[in-house]
């Protein structure tokens, strides 16, 4: 009977639409969407959001079943140790999807939790969802600080029951409050525990919470866990395949782009091939009217050597014809010498020719 009731609740909901690359919570829509068909509570609140896949899911069956419930949204929207530090891209990428769809009746609150809780009235949230910052000290400050907000009818929803690491420390408040609630917890997608805290909560739910505790039923409960499960896994891999088929698109878009950079590249490349072809010629060229210079160069040298040995040779000849108009000079200067010594010699001598010559001139 209860394994029919909730199944039967989930299966009229079908997939939720909002399945991001955080898949933690994906794996409980199924789940948290029977509830909220079966419980119908008029407040629903999620402390911790982030990018809104089990806050949507909730508002996607408000919508399909058309309930009056009302949904509240908290979260600084900055982040944590868990969830890391994130920036206000998240927040309004969530509101683009968000706002069309379920402004009439939701909101997203950007608060802290402990500033956010003056802003509700004592007993009128029915479902109350903890999934903010996970630490053991963080997790029971929560419970204790919204618990005078919860109604009569009020359901707790506690995230990460199965995480033992990294400090989280949900499992060890989800045991201690298991003692003393009716409660139900799911194994998979880390784990979600279900705590009926109202003394008037919802017979749906309290029948959830006596099949798990009843040795009994646990076979019912065991196969109502497997089949949430697979449900859960089916939400899981149709979100995969969606943003699989949304990157193939964006790989082929890519694809097509390259091939067009590609073509391009390849004109380019016959461009190119074209000047490299023309610059081979023009090295050719270079390389003919080089070698032609290097031969002049070569003939130029062989040249200059012969001019270096005429011009030697020539300079020997100088420098003979020198030394041998010294010697020239020398020898005239010795002839003018004695020229001059016999002149003065045979002055007189012809001083007395001249004397007779005129003598016998005038005889």
């Amino acid at each position: 009977m209860v394994l029919r009731q909730w199944l039967g609740a989930t299966l009229l909901n079908g997939f939720p639409t909002r399945r991001t690359e955080i898949e933690s919570w994906q794996a409980h829509t199924p789940f948290v969407s029977a509830l909220v068909s079966l419980a119908e509570p008029k407040l629903f609140v999620e402390l911790g959001t982030h990018k809104g896949d089990s806050y949507c899911a909730v508002c996607e069956t408000v919508v399909s079943r058309g309930l009056s419930t009302r949904c509240v949204a908290v979260d600084c929207w900055q982040g944590d140790e868990h969830a890391g530090e994130y920036g206000d891209e998240v927040l309004n990428e969530l509101r683009a999807h968000h706002d069309p769809l379920y402004s009439g009746f939701s909101r997203l609150h950007r608060a802290f939790f402990d500033e956010a809780v003056q802003t509700f009235a004592d007993g009128e949230i029915d479902l109350l969802h903890i999934d903010g910052l996970h630490t053991e000290q963080a997790v029971r400050q929560d419970f204790e600080t919204w618990k005078p907000k919860l109604s009569a009818r009020a359901v707790v929803l506690f995230h990460d029951t199965q995480v033992h690491e990294n400090d989280f420390g949900v499992y060890k408040v989800w045991a201690q409050l298991a003692e003393n609630y009716p409660h139900f917890e799911f194994m998979h997608g880390n784990g979600l525990g279900v705590l009926a805290v109202g003394p008037q909560a919802p017979e749906a739910v309290l029948a959830l919470c006596a099949l798990g505790a009843n040795p009994d039923s646990q076979a019912e409960a065991k196969t109502l866990r497997d089949s949430f499960d697979a449900l859960g896994a089916a939400v899981l891999y149709k979100g995969r395949a969606k943003r699989l088929w949304q990157q193939a698109d964006e790989l082929w878009a890519r694809t097509q782009i390259a091939e067009g950079e590609l073509e391009k590249l390849r004109e380019d490349d016959h461009a190119v091939w074209q000047r490299v072809q023309r610059a081979e010629e023009e090295l050719n060229t270079f390389k003919q009217a080089h070698d032609a210079a290097w031969e002049r160069i070569k003939k130029a040298e062989e040249d200059l050597q012969v001019y270096q040995s005429a011009h030697q040779e020539a300079w020997g000849r100088i420098h003979q014809v020198e030394a041998e108009l010294d010697t020239l000079r020398e020898r005239n200067a010795q002839l003018q010498d004695r020229h001059d010594k016999l002149f003065k010699l045979a002055r007189p001598v012809l001083g007395l020719a001249r004397f007779i010559a005129r003598f016998k001139n005038g005889a």
